[in-house]
């Protein structure tokens, strides 16, 4: 009997051995990864928070609710950032009039997306970084500009 468990033991312990697997790691993006600051994450998804409603539908000219206010900030950030790149990166809001669908979008909508565009320092490469996304969000009915909460006490 302890013949079988040393020999199960050793079997499952060569298993183990031959299942690791090694990482290995690109040095600069591992330096770029740990030059992340939480606490400055954590203040992005706030003031993504603070306009309220990313609705498609919502307010695109105000200048502190709404989708046009967050994807406003959104390039605005990018702009900051493009001040450390010498000029290496471009943002801007790139933007589509969506026509109505009858189904999430009832009415022409100019829809836009956050774009920032980070080129190398070497200027042969014509390799580019695109950085961009998706900053809506989704209300509890789809034609409705303001959240669920907010759409009952709007139609009151």
């Amino acid at each position: 009997m302890k013949k079988a468990y040393t020999l199960l033991t050793s079997i499952a312990i060569s298993f183990s051995l031959n299942a690791q697997v090694v990482v290995n790691r690109n040095q600069d993006i591992d330096k770029m990864v740990k030059a992340v600051n939480p606490d400055s994450l954590k203040s992005y998804i706030g003031k993504m928070v603070s306009f309220g409603t990313r609705n498609t539908l919502s307010d695109i000219k105000s200048k502190t609710k709404g989708i046009g206010a967050a994807r406003n900030w959104v390039v605005s950030k990018f702009n900051q950032f493009a001040g450390q790149t010498d000029g290496r990166l471009t943002a801007y809001l790139d933007t589509i009039t969506f026509k109505p669908d009858g189904k999430r979008v009832d009415r022409p909508t100019l829809l836009g997306n956050a774009v920032a565009i980070l080129k190398g320092t070497d200027a042969s490469d014509k390799r580019v970084y695109v950085v961009s996304g998706h900053l809506d969000s989704r209300a509890g009915r789809a034609m409705h500009p303001v959240p669920m909460m907010m759409a009952v006490a709007w139609q009151a």
